[in-house]
């Protein structure tokens, strides 16, 4: 349980030899968890806020992976609720109220919002009182805290549930430059149902707070300047930057012991020919629909499907429009140069020169073009599905001893998709197994032109000779 500690001060008192030192409250006292008493050495938490899109699922993701390594060295990632990413803390705080709004949030997992939230710090608090005397630091990692703690208020809570696992709190925060940000949250926003023009003069409620100076008051006034520290999330001349490095400078881990793993490339940029199919499509889609929203599956898939056939360079702002985009929070940026980065001439490089001069356009070739290779991808997708099914379908079929079953959606998924060699093998098997040698043998046939000296083609022919022979008279 916590106990609440009083704060005192050395003061001094008159006496009778004159004076004497004393202690008396300082008239402070705050909550401190009873399990941070039992250790000899106090306990850190960094804080990581994002924002987004500055590499934060990068960061989260070698967190996530060398748990270990970071325990050997002392420091926690914790696992509660299991995923890569606090989002459920950040989350527990916010007075946004659209995040409670939504009962079939997958983040709920079904429940009340309030009774996963509850459940969720309970695991945390028991996953940390858990940990051991010579574990030091904690991080906790999450984009959304820069985006759903909006308020002091909300980071009031925040700190205050902080403190309950550590003695002290460090918040880091990466800052990119507005008018970069805002072109690269634009294709995420569009495969989240945005179908709007790029609008520099139009922000999405949940884009990052671009009032850099506003922003990094808020979380200064609730956790202390002191204790914030901002970086500059920005590729110089060699358009490189090691945010990994970085974070890892600034949270005290040793990277050299870290194990690295290939990310699946996730809301990556689509070309403009990609982003004006799918505004395209968008709109197409809400002239049947009678609420004007998107129908969920038929849009994720859609937006998948050119994400995935689509990745490159998209939209960006002109010059001018970068230019005077960025003039609009120069004096926010100053505040922020001056308070935290004193050395530095501006926060941000100063340059335009990357972005066009003119407004790009797509050519209708280049749409129909990203067209026809999304409907392709979504196609082939669907059959996938559609042979994976059957294949379930043959394994349940087999359990249960129903061969005319198994031998029938193998059967379907070689005729969903001719070119699968795993469905060839599977049906050979099944067809050998029911005493067709002849058609078993066709199918291996295939199979082995389709994959030639494939190792699975091979232990099928062992299989099949194998049957031959103990059916042989």
């Amino acid at each position: 349980m916590p106990k609440r500690i009083v704060l005192y001060t050395w003061v001094w008192r008159a006496c009778d030899g004159g004076l004497e030192p004393a202690l008396r409250p300082a008239g402070r006292s705050f909550l401190l968890d009873t399990a941070l008493l039992d250790r000899d050495m106090p306990r850190d938490l960094i804080l990581h806020i994002g924002t987004s899109k500055t590499g934060s699922t990068s960061i989260q993701n070698l967190l996530d992976i060398n748990r270990p390594a970071l325990l050997a060295q002392g420091i926690c990632y914790p696992a509660t609720p299991g995923g890569n990413t606090h989002l459920l803390l950040a989350s527990a705080f916010t007075s946004f109220p659209t995040m409670y709004n939504d009962p079939d949030n997958p983040l709920w997992q079904g429940r009340k919002p309030e009774a996963a939230i509850a459940d969720h710090l309970a695991q945390l608090r028991a996953e940390v009182a858990g940990l051991s005397g010579d574990t030091t630091r904690i991080i906790l990692s999450c984009e959304q805290f820069s985006m759903y703690e909006r308020t002091e208020a909300d980071i009031v809570r925040l700190r205050d549930f902080a403190l309950t696992l550590a003695d002290r709190c460090t918040v880091v925060v990466y800052l990119r430059r507005q008018d970069e940000h805002f072109a690269s949250l634009y294709s995420q926003f569009l495969r989240l149902g945005n179908i709007d023009e790029p609008n520099m003069g139009k922000l999405h409620p949940f884009h990052q707070d671009y009032d850099y100076s506003d922003f990094m008051a808020r979380w200064a006034n609730v956790f202390g300047k002191e204790n914030v520290v901002p970086r500059i999330f920005e590729r110089g001349t060699d358009k490189r930057f090691d945010v990994l490095a970085d974070f890892a400078g600034v949270s005290g881990f040793d990277l050299t012991l870290m194990r690295f793993q290939k990310e699946a490339v996730r809301n990556q940029s689509m070309t403009l020919a990609g982003q004006e199919m799918l505004r395209r499509f968008g709109r197409r889609l809400q002239a049947d629909s009678p609420d004007r929203n998107l129908p969920g599956q038929i849009w994720q898939r859609a937006a998948k499907a050119v994400s995935d056939t689509s990745p490159g360079k998209g939209w960006l702002p002109t010059q001018a429009e970068a230019r005077a985009f960025m003039e609009g929070y120069a004096a926010s940026n100053d505040i922020v140069r001056s308070a935290y980065f004193p050395d530095k001439a501006s926060l941000f490089q100063t340059s335009f020169d990357a972005l066009p001069m003119q407004a790009e356009t797509v050519p209708l070739e280049a749409v129909v073009a990203a067209t026809v290779e999304a409907l392709l991808a979504s196609l082939k997708d669907g059959v996938a599905r559609e042979v994976r099914f059957q294949l379930e379908k043959a394994k349940l079929a087999q359990a249960f001893g129903d061969a005319t079953l198994r031998r029938n959606a193998l059967s379907q998924a070689v005729r969903l998709d001719s070119s699968n060699v795993n469905s060839r093998l599977r049906l050979a098997e099944c067809l050998a197994e029911q005493g067709d040698m002849s058609a078993a043998q066709q199918q291996l046939a295939v199979a082995a032109k389709l994959a030639p000296g494939g190792h699975n083609v091979a232990v099928v022919r062992r299989k099949l000779m194998a049957i031959g022979k103990a059916s042989a008279p």
